[in-house]
């Protein structure tokens, strides 16, 4: 344990912690790879996600030391090379050496699987303390299922949601935030001799006065603008000049910007308890829906994860909210205790 624990100090103080969405995006391969170990697709996707960004090699080094303190660390499965300690895997519990098969349809988890895995996600949340070193450079910070609103020393007002951080710099000249995890919606004071800058990692967004939501997945950034207008820069891309009803969505890994119109009253729609997903995947508003509720959510079926939704969710009955995106594909809902959800197609 102390070897993790230093690690991750090590790591905060050089800038390169994941974030709380990393970690538990990391947790999630880790779960996949369990279930579907010679997945040779699934593998080169995970090694896709791994070289995408240096903090996505730590956060899945975090979980595969935390599997190794848990006990059962085994050989990697096949097709994945990049961990530098093996990826665990399922093992006979009469024959240690050996690997189970895990027989079943190519997009559905066994029950004993599911009961395996929810073990496995249980243990998880240990790989969480990464998330808690990072936030604790924040000056305001939400829990699980909080939304709360800040005046910050400008007079702006920025409404956090469920689980987010934000850290505050202001100066003579110039106006900084730094989005540290999860979303955020700003009102922002004009003022032109102090520009407003939201850093959110792969996105920055500048601005004089106006509205606007910012919101960082684990392999994406989005921005979308309610009123006024805004600068928004991703990774070494050019700046983009946004016009109210505008979103821009940034994936972290291949670096494509989608650029799309929606509603201008949707933005920022979950301040009022509303998720509002226009063609996102099921596993984009898992990870949404996972702030706003007190349990560990697994979603293993990685063609389940990757379905296209559009439609509103309650983040008030986040239970109701998994059930309604789900059940449309055939997944179910699996409560195996009051801190662990695991979606299946059983």
């Amino acid at each position: 344990m102390e070897d993790g624990t230093s690690r991750a100090m090590q790591g905060q103080q050089k800038g390169r912690m994941p974030s709380r969405a990393t970690v538990e995006a990391a947790a999630d391969w880790l779960i996949r790879l369990r279930a579907s170990p010679d997945d040779a697709a699934l593998a080169a996707r995970f090694e896709d996600w791994l070289a995408a960004r240096p903090e996505h090699q730590l956060a899945f080094d975090a979980q595969c030391r935390t599997w190794s303190l848990l006990g059962d660390l085994r050989s990697a499965p096949s097709g994945v090379r990049a961990p530098p300690r093996p990826v665990p895997r399922a093992v006979s519990r009469t024959s240690p050496r050996r690997a189970v098969a895990v027989a079943r349809p190519p997009r559905a988890v066994p029950r004993r699987s599911v009961l395996a895995l929810g073990a496995l996600a249980a243990g998880l949340a240990i790989l969480l303390l990464p998330g808690v070193l990072l936030r604790m450079g924040a000056d305001h910070v939400t829990g699980t299922g909080e939304t709360r609103t800040v005046t910050l020393e400008d007079g702006s007002s920025v409404t956090l949601g469920g689980d987010s951080a934000l850290a505050t710099r202001f100066a003579p000249g110039r106006r900084t935030v730094r989005l540290i995890s999860g979303e955020a919606y700003f009102d922002v004071k004009p003022d032109a001799s102090r520009p407003f800058v939201v850093d959110a990692g792969a996105a920055e967004v500048r601005v004089l006065g106006t509205a606007f939501d910012v919101r960082l997945g684990a392999e994406t950034a989005v921005v979308a603008l309610a009123r006024g207008a805004v600068q928004a820069t991703f990774g070494a891309e050019a700046a983009r000049t946004m016009v109210p009803g505008e979103r821009l969505h940034y994936d972290t890994t291949s670096h494509a910007v989608t650029r799309e119109q929606v509603p201008v009253e949707d933005i920022g729609a979950w301040r009022d308890g509303r998720l509002v997903v226009t063609d996102a995947t099921v596993g984009e508003v898992v990870e949404r829906i996972r702030r706003y509720h007190p349990a560990w959510i697994a979603l293993p079926d990685a063609g389940l994860s990757s379905a296209r939704v559009t439609g509103v969710y309650d983040l008030r009955h986040p239970d109701a909210a998994l059930s309604a995106l789900v059940e449309p594909f055939g997944g179910r809902v699996h409560a195996l205790s009051p801190y662990l959800r695991v979606i299946a197609r059983l």
